[in-house]
């Protein structure tokens, strides 16, 4: 995982060409002005989510695993914390592909407070759980942009 200022995405290009793609993307655009719901950046391989929510207390039980897509989270208004798990994930329940993730009880790791201007990406496999709240619940409007894995492009 890693956990950093919007302003600094540009410095982990490199790691796969989709993430690539989606960085360029991030540093182009004022995500302010995104509309809710869907953008599609590169078809299935690089696309957004603009969301509104309510953060809420997180459990053991509210991270959840990806198989096939990293994420990179912003919030765009309110404070959301996101919790991150080292070790011990157990899946709860099976795969759902529709959502493409599976819930997951971890155990212990960090906590990273979002907010505007900071990003959390999370790559397939590492648990973590959105959605927290800092003191209060509060509503949040939010960006999750899924980044495929695989790279099958020439």
């Amino acid at each position: 995982m890693i956990y950093d200022l919007l302003a600094n995405i540009g410095n982990y290009r490199g790691m796969n060409r989709n993430l690539d793609k989606a960085i360029d993307y991030l540093m182009t655009v004022d995500i302010n002005t995104l509309p809710l719901g869907k953008t599609e950046i590169d078809g299935d391989r690089v696309f957004l989510q603009v969301m509104e929510a309510r953060t809420h207390e997180l459990t053991d039980e509210s991270y959840e695993v990806h198989r096939d897509y990293m994420d990179i989270q912003i919030d765009i208004d309110g404070c959301e914390v996101i919790e991150t798990a080292l070790n011990g994930v157990t899946p709860i329940g099976e795969y759902r592909p529709d959502f493409q993730k599976a819930a997951a009880c971890a155990g212990a790791g960090g906590r990273c407070v979002m907010g505007p201007g900071r990003f959390i990406l999370c790559m397939a496999g590492e648990a973590h759980g959105p959605g927290g709240c800092l003191e209060q619940p509060e509503d949040i409007k939010k960006c999750v942009v899924k980044v495929a894995v695989a790279d099958e492009r020439p």
